[in-house]
């Protein structure tokens, strides 16, 4: 079982500078039976007025909460779910997206930009743990307050599960 007490996220990216920007929090966190995820919003720093609520925030939750959806349907293998859990978050924000106008062909970057998140999630199976993340994100895992494990994939090639 997965819980607060045991499992610490960690955001590789976070930079506390968005409060002296006077932006909103996009960040976004969820851990539920075994499943965590840490979801962090990307707005671009140039847009003025800095949208509040921010649509980054609402990606950063869509992602974090399709993830663990997709993960939590059990048949399949766990890397399989990893790559469910990829897809539909994706198609997911990317509905989002859809809904506010936000497409390719409707996008200028700027002041009309997508609503985007990145991230990292996993789930114990069969005293297993998965994890995925999606750019400068990772997994931190911590025994007795010590760091363990740092699951960081490193860039490079990668395998995309876009929908």
């Amino acid at each position: 079982m997965v819980s607060r007490e045991v499992i610490s996220l960690h955001f590789s990216n976070c930079v506390p500078e968005h409060k002296k920007f006077n932006c909103p929090d996009e960040d976004y966190t969820l851990v539920a039976e075994n499943f965590f995820a840490a979801f962090d919003g990307v707005t671009l720093m140039h847009q003025k007025p800095y949208p509040n609520p921010s649509p980054a925030r609402r990606a950063a939750e869509i992602g974090a909460q399709t993830a663990a959806s997709a993960c939590k349907e059990g048949a399949s293998a766990g890397e399989d779910r990893l790559r469910l859990a990829f897809s539909r978050a994706n198609a997911a924000i990317r509905m989002y997206n859809e809904s506010r106008g936000i497409t390719p062909s409707t996008t200028d970057y700027l002041q009309k930009q997508f609503a985007a998140t990145v991230g990292a999630f996993g789930f114990v199976d069969d005293d297993r743990l998965y994890f995925g993340q999606i750019n400068d994100c990772g997994v931190r895992v911590y025994e007795h307050n010590k760091v363990v494990m740092d699951l960081v994939i490193e860039r490079g090639p990668t395998e995309r599960y876009m929908a």
